[in-house]
């Protein structure tokens, strides 16, 4: 599944997707990739190092194999990067999926940032006919992205193994016309 992303028209009036810069993104990747609170729902490797380094190669294969990938989020305003989310193509249940991701650095937890980067993906998929179902893959636990799953509409579906954790797969179909 290949995936035509035009990152240029993900934007709001607050924030803007960019791709992932691997050498000047690193730093702050790294030091998110080594906050335990930040990854606790993730799949990270004990090499936080390692980590980081899997996440670029990653970004680099998603590109490439797909089309789209995690994004950095970016505040219009500082410029800062807050975080990532993305289209993701994600294999669950023998099946491939359009799934939005997203995790943000910590300091910028409760600011809205998740919901609106989530929305905007998911308006930009059914926008754009990518797919009449989109999944977020969550953690049982991680009651703050269910939350950011439940102001984009999304609902929780079945529970699963992915990447052999338990997670609820929430879900949203396009609306139709």
């Amino acid at each position: 599944m290949y995936i035509p992303v035009n990152i240029s028209a993900l934007a709001t009036d607050r924030i803007r997707f960019r791709y992932l810069d691997h050498v000047t993104d690193r730093p702050w990747l790294l030091d998110f990739c080594k906050d335990d609170e930040a990854t606790r729902f993730f799949f990270p490797m004990d090499d936080r190092e390692q980590f980081c380094n899997h996440w670029l190669e990653r970004d680099t294969m998603r590109r490439e194999k797909y089309g789209a990938t995690m994004y950095v989020i970016e505040d219009k305003a500082s410029g800062e990067a807050v975080g990532m989310c993305g289209i993701l193509v994600q294999d669950v249940d023998d099946r491939e999926w359009l799934e939005i991701g997203y995790s943000l650095r910590r300091e910028f937890w409760g600011r809205g940032y998740a919901s609106e980067a989530a929305i905007l993906a998911k308006n930009y998929i059914f926008e754009h006919d990518l797919s009449d179902l989109i999944i977020s893959i969550i953690h049982p636990d991680n009651v703050s992205s269910q939350r950011v799953a439940q102001r984009n509409g999304m609902t929780r579906g079945h529970r699963t193994a992915f990447r052999d954790i338990p997670v609820d797969v929430w879900r949203i179909e396009k609306p139709k016309k």
